[in-house]
């Protein structure tokens, strides 16, 4: 897991014997914090080395993870997401996942 203020050369090297990173776009701590977008730029560079490497790591990302973002991430290369707030804000999960599923069936 790498927190935002985690550099992209701190775990490059780890990442040729890794399965998954998690990205968190928040820092650890509480639920519901504002997603912090100027972390798009590692995982685009975590993804450019992952291409340029044939490595087969997934990626993740966690914190404030909804759907206004969800697509912009899936573009940005990343595989998994964890979206606790997004999912159980409120009582119609149901419809909360369907958001998500619907942002990035453009």
């Amino acid at each position: 897991s790498m927190n935002p203020g985690t550099s992209f050369d701190a775990v490059k090297e780890l990442l040729f014997i890794v399965d998954q990173i998690t990205v968190m776009t928040v820092n650890p701590g509480f639920s519901r914090q504002s997603h912090l977008s100027f972390v798009y730029e590692k995982i685009k560079e975590i993804s450019e080395f992952k291409n340029k490497n044939n490595l087969k790591f997934e990626i993740q990302v966690d914190g404030g993870v909804n759907a206004n973002n969800i697509y912009e991430l899936w573009n940005l290369g990343v595989n998994n997401i964890v979206a606790g707030g997004a999912i159980f804000h409120g009582n119609d999960y149901a419809k909360n996942i369907g958001q998500l599923k619907n942002a990035v069936q453009y």
